[in-house]
C-alpha cells in the first residue's frame, strides 16, 4: 500500500484545463460532449463546441473528463552524417 493519498475530482481536471486552456471531452449520462470550458462554479459548467453549440451541465452529472490534445507535428529525423 502507498504511504500517502490523493484524491483527485472532477472538478480539478476542469479547473486544470479551463486555466491552461485546454480542449476536454466530458461524459454525462453516457453521451460525450467536446468543447473548451467558457465558465464553471462550484455546481455548474458551460462548455462550448468548435461548432459554436454551448452547453451547461451540473459538474455532479459528469462522470469522466478526458482533455483532447492537439495531434502533435511530427519533426523528421535528420539524417546522420558518417564523420572520418
Amino acid at each position: 500500500m502507498f504511504g500517502t493519498t490523493m484524491m483527485l475530482t472532477v472538478g480539478q481536471a476542469l479547473d486544470r484545463a479551463q486555466n491552461e486552456g485546454i480542449p476536454v471531452r466530458v461524459l454525462m449520462s453516457g453521451e460525450w460532449f467536446a468543447g473548451t470550458i467558457v465558465n464553471t462554479d462550484s455546481q455548474s459548467l458551460m462548455l462550448e463546441s468548435e461548432d459554436g453549440t454551448s452547453y451547461v451541465m451540473r459538474i455532479d452529472a459528469i462522470t469522466c473528463v478526458a482533455s483532447v490534445t492537439p495531434a502533435r507535428t511530427q519533426v523528421p529525423q535528420q539524417p546522420t552524417e558518417a564523420r572520418i
